[in-house]
């Protein structure tokens, strides 16, 4: 094997230069990438301090806020209830003990408007014959 090597090691030659020039090349776009996401956080945090987090505190007192008037609202739906419960308890007592009285009384009235017109019972005037009565059909 006596060749001639010289070309043999100009094509390692350029092999080796252009593994060099990837090598440079990603070593390149991992320092771009890294600068990139440096400059990304940054700015992310300095959104975060100037929008978000602000933003994030009136949401904590807002929701403290409704948590406080639906407590409130809780409460009074509570003592509404009570109030409405007690009311019914006692109408209900009422009605069951004056229902006999409801009764009496009625009777009395009865009485008094039997005996008032004689005995004789309450007659519905007669309508003159001119007048219209559109729930008859004859």
């Amino acid at each position: 094997m006596t060749g001639n090597l010289g070309t043999t090691n100009i094509w390692l030659a350029i092999i080796a230069l252009v593994t060099l020039a990837e090598f440079l090349m990603i070593v390149a776009a991992g320092v771009m990438a890294w600068r990139l996401y440096s400059k990304i956080t940054a700015t992310v945090d300095q959104i975060e301090q100037r929008h978000i987090a602000p933003l994030t505190a009136k949401v904590h007192v807002l929701v403290g806020e409704m948590r406080e008037v639906t407590a409130k609202v809780k409460h009074t739906e509570e003592s509404i209830r009570g109030v409405v419960t007690s009311v019914e308890d006692k109408v209900s007592a009422i009605a069951q003990k004056g229902w006999p009285v409801l009764g009496g009384v009625r009777a009395v009235s009865a009485a008094v408007r039997a005996f008032s017109n004689g005995g004789h019972s309450r007659t519905e005037p007669e309508l003159p014959a001119t007048a219209q009565r559109p729930w008859r059909t004859v």
